[in-house]
């Protein structure tokens, strides 16, 4: 949220807190969507967060379908649900997850995994990312993401051109991004086939994965984005279903008004301490817990995301 701050200045800082304050009242009856016009103009000053305004997006798209999975802030268990989603969707299609978070990434400690091989490798020494994947003992490939560097922000519009090189090494990418709106986030969110903004019940995590989903939907009216592509969000650590629901018809109801966006639910996570124990023993929930109904919810998200990608009875491709 620093630099989203930093770069609209109070107008915005102002609107996101009307917005929390709003999301804390009681749901009004849907309205009609704003005018495109006056979307893009509202969302107009977060295209330069992740590109030059009306520069349409062209890049190379992997041969696999990729996935997307994002925040608007930190400590909703982004990672948490990356890692544990490959590792389910690893049994049914060949599965690489990268790691993006530069500077702070953790999927290789989640996973138990010492890792040699990191992401900053294909700016400091050229190495394709097909050469960096690592071995899991769960089934899904790793590349790690870069620990204490940021080079990779500066090459956000180059990065999804990159994952071309893991063309037939696997059947699905999974990408776990930095929370936030760095321009990484924007770019791969605007071009993967599916994207999954990760939030919690809390009327600020809410409120900053709208900022999210904003940001996305002016980059895409900026570029040129395929049908398929689609935005959707997880509900985490949510103390009920009832709970969970109420959240995502807040968010919902903002989206449309707003972005004229119909956002909808892929999925709600129930809060579990067992998550929590599963991190500390660096064993994932998802691959030693599967009776629990985390772990079924999550079955439940995988076999939905492989379904969206219209692929559940087929061999994946790309778009």
């Amino acid at each position: 949220m620093t630099s989203f701050t930093a770069s609209t200045g109070g107008d915005q800082a102002s609107r996101l807190r009307s917005l929390v304050r709003a999301l804390r009242a009681e749901p009004e009856p849907p309205r009609s969507a704003d005018p495109p016009e006056a979307v893009f103009e509202s969302s107009r000053e977060i295209v330069a967060v992740g590109a030059v305004e009306d520069e349409p997006v062209t890049t190379t798209r992997p041969a696999a379908p990729v996935i997307a999975i994002a925040s608007g802030k930190g400590g909703v268990g982004k990672t948490v649900v990356a890692v544990n989603l490959a590792i389910v969707l690893a049994r049914r299609r060949s599965v690489t997850l990268i790691d993006a978070d530069l500077g702070a990434a953790n999927a290789d400690i989640m996973l138990g995994l010492r890792a040699t091989r990191r992401l900053d490798a294909t700016l400091t020494h050229g190495r394709s990312l097909r050469e960096l994947i690592s071995t899991t003992e769960h089934g899904a490939g790793l590349i790690a993401g870069a620990v204490g560097t940021r080079r990779m922000v500066e090459h956000a519009d180059a990065f999804y051109g990159r994952l071309a090189e893991l063309d037939g090494a696997c059947e699905l990418i999974v990408i776990d991004l930095p929370a936030g709106l760095d321009p990484l986030v924007i770019e791969t969110c605007a071009q993967a086939d599916l994207s999954l903004i990760v939030t919690t019940p809390e009327p600020t995590a809410i409120a900053d994965a709208y900022a999210t989903i904003k940001a996305i939907t002016a980059r895409r009216s900026a570029g040129a984005c395929t049908p398929r592509q689609r935005l959707e969000v997880v509900v985490n650590q949510a103390p009920s279903d009832a709970i969970a629901a109420q959240a995502h018809q807040r968010l919902a109801m903002v989206a449309q008004r707003f972005l004229a966006r119909r956002v909808r639910l892929a999925g709600t996570l129930p809060s579990d301490p067992r998550v929590a124990r599963s991190i500390l023993a660096r064993s994932p929930l998802a691959a030693h817990g599967r009776e629990t109904p985390w772990a079924q919810r999550l079955e439940s998200l995988a076999a939905w995301a492989i379904d969206e990608l219209g692929a559940s009875d087929a061999h994946l491709s790309g778009v």
